[in-house]
């Protein structure tokens, strides 16, 4: 059996672990929401950084693709410079050979510059009214130079070889042209991706520094979270076996914390009845509350009702016993007294008995009311109540 002052260590210890274990459940809640914000703020980082390597992906293949692009038009441009380096050779041998022969053979004319000049002076003919003595004029110059043009007629196939091959090396310029056009916008365009990749890459390198940051942040407030959980679950532990000794010694909670519990409830039924009087809409928990009441106030009246009817009971009992025992006495003498008060010392010690399993049968408190005051002893307990 405990002593009072075992008892009233215990008591205060259970209040001591009570205020402990709710600080530390405030601290949990800051931590949790701290941690939890850190959790959001990586997450967000994190879909960034997948964000910028989808953007790097897109930007690389398309930096790819203009690069074999570029790679193929440069080919292709390169074949066309030398097809046109070795049109040019080729001009140049004839250009010698035509130099060659026009010196064997003192020919200053072009052949076809006088076939040209041949056909304007006859479309002038042709064309413009003109002196019969200026047209004969002309016709005599005409055929002047088409003598002389017959006679160049040995260096007419090298001139159109040479005009020929002029004509190639200016088509395959013109191709090669589009081609180095294509090349330097497709390699424009390259470059700007590259750019791009590179620019994204970078911040994907500042987005990870700021995400491990975030990240250690979050795991410290983890592992301060797992800390005070844990000295959270230890303190539960010795609140249980604190109120495990106080059950087995049949030791109630301090009268201080049950007062506390009757103001509360005293108040919300204030409230409450406030709210009937006022027509206002009940929740669960008011509900609850006035059920608590009537329950409770049953209770006391059934109480009152029994210990009523107990001490009517022992009252007639009581009587009983005076009777009989007068009737005795009057048949016996000492034998008879002795058993009369041997009968007296069991009544009274029958009675003792009988008091004491009356006070031990305590009335049984409303089951809804208990209910109430456990709510309201955990932190989470009223916040459940339905609209």
């Amino acid at each position: 059996m405990l002593s009072e002052k075992e008892k009233e260590d215990l008591l205060h210890e259970l209040n001591n672990l009570k205020g402990e274990i709710g600080h530390i459940k405030d601290r949990l809640n800051k931590i949790n929401k701290e941690k939890e914000l850190y959790f959001s703020q990586k997450e967000e980082i994190h879909k960034s950084i997948i964000d910028h390597v989808s953007g790097i992906k897109g930007e690389k293949v398309k930096r790819n693709e203009l690069t074999a692009k570029v790679r193929d038009l440069k080919s292709k441009r390169d074949v066309l410079n030398e097809e046109i380096k070795k049109r040019i050779e080729e001009l140049k041998v004839l250009e010698t050979e035509l130099k060659g022969q026009q010196g064997k053979e003192d020919i200053r004319e072009n052949p076809v510059e006088l076939k040209k000049k041949i056909e304007r002076m006859e479309f002038k003919i042709e064309t413009e009214p003109m002196s019969f003595e200026k047209e004969k004029d002309l016709m005599k110059e005409i055929k002047k130079l088409k003598k002389v043009y017959n006679g160049l007629k040995g260096l007419k196939d090298i001139l159109e070889r040479i005009e020929g091959k002029k004509h190639e090396i200016r088509e395959l310029r013109r191709e090669a042209t589009t081609y180095h056009k294509e090349v330097q916008e497709s390699a424009s365009k390259s470059q700007d991706h590259h750019e791009q990749l590179l620019g994204n890459s970078e911040e994907i390198n500042a987005l990870k520094l700021k995400e491990d940051e975030i990240y250690q942040k979050f795991f410290d407030q983890k592992q301060e979270f797992n800390k005070a959980n844990a000295e959270l679950k230890e303190k539960l532990v010795q609140l249980k076996e604190v109120k495990d000794n106080l059950e087995q010694n049949n030791i109630e909670l301090e009268e201080e914390t049950k007062a506390n519990i009757k103001k509360v409830l005293e108040k919300k039924e204030k409230e409450v009845e406030e709210k009937v009087k006022r027509t206002k809409k009940l929740t669960t928990e008011d509900i609850l509350i006035l059920q608590a009441k009537e329950e409770a106030e049953e209770q006391r009246e059934k109480r009152r009702r029994g210990h009523r009817k107990n001490e009517e009971k022992e009252s007639g009992h009581e009587k009983k016993e005076e009777q009989g025992q007068k009737e005795k006495n009057k048949e016996g003498h000492k034998e008879e007294k002795k058993r009369a008060e041997h009968k007296e010392e069991k009544h009274k010690e029958e009675h003792k008995e009988g008091h004491k399993e009356g006070h031990k049968e305590e009335p049984k408190a409303a089951d809804t009311a208990d209910a109430l005051v456990e709510n309201i002893e955990s932190p989470e307990g009223l916040d459940k109540s339905a609209e």
